[in-house]
């Protein structure tokens, strides 16, 4: 039983990897961007706009991302 408790953590962990990845790369991706347009443009203060813009895309992907990988929990 030990067993098959380690594979279930394992495939749960893989899961969770899969669905986590796109988020967290569209979040590292829109942090660039912010950090770009805040060098160029001092006067804009994109950090105001940041934390929203941040969570509606990491909503977005996360959606994108669980849609993509509801095929393993059907299963």
């Amino acid at each position: 039983t030990a067993l098959v408790l380690v594979e279930l953590l394992g495939q749960s962990l893989s899961l969770a990897v899969c669905g986590a990845a796109p988020v967290a790369g569209a979040l590292i991706a829109t942090s660039l961007v912010l950090g770009l347009v805040a060098r160029s443009l001092p006067q804009l203060n994109p950090f105001s706009i940041g934390l929203s813009l941040s969570a509606a895309l990491g909503c977005v992907v996360g959606g994108i991302a669980l849609s993509g990988v509801a095929w393993a929990l059907v299963d």
